[in-house]
């Protein structure tokens, strides 16, 4: 082998070598879970984080399945609401820039809703 080959394949098990390192470095995302288990009722609640030195954004994650309709909603601090309507199968997710560790969001039900429960999954980070 010429040196210019060697070169090369150190290059490249240089370059794989670090891929690797730096996928598995690659930090996971961690969610908390909040579970509103009587779909029928008004739910006025907190999430809250752990992490209190600095928020700058929020993933909510909303999981589950509804007969009938329900709103939800997440208050931004400054009074606006983020405003959701659920109905079916729900699988949606609400992002927003985010500077507290700690979001209230209301749960209503608009018509008689059946169902097994709705996941709140949500990581402030």
């Amino acid at each position: 082998m010429s040196k210019k080959n060697i070169f090369f394949y150190l290059f490249l098990l240089a370059l794989a070598c670090s891929c690797l390192f730096l996928h598995s470095c690659k930090s996971e995302k961690v969610y908390k879970e909040y579970v509103i288990s009587d779909l029928s009722s008004s739910v006025n609640d907190t999430l809250q984080t752990d992490n209190i030195s600095r928020v700058v954004g929020v993933e909510i994650l909303i999981i589950g399945e509804l007969n009938g309709e329900a709103i939800l909603e997440f208050e931004n601090g400054s009074g606006r609401l983020g405003r959701m309507v659920l109905k079916g199968k729900v699988n949606q997710i609400y992002e927003t820039e985010w500077y507290s560790p700690q979001i209230c969001f209301n749960y209503t039900p608009i018509s008689i809703v059946k169902g097994d429960s709705l996941k709140l999954k949500y990581r402030m980070f």
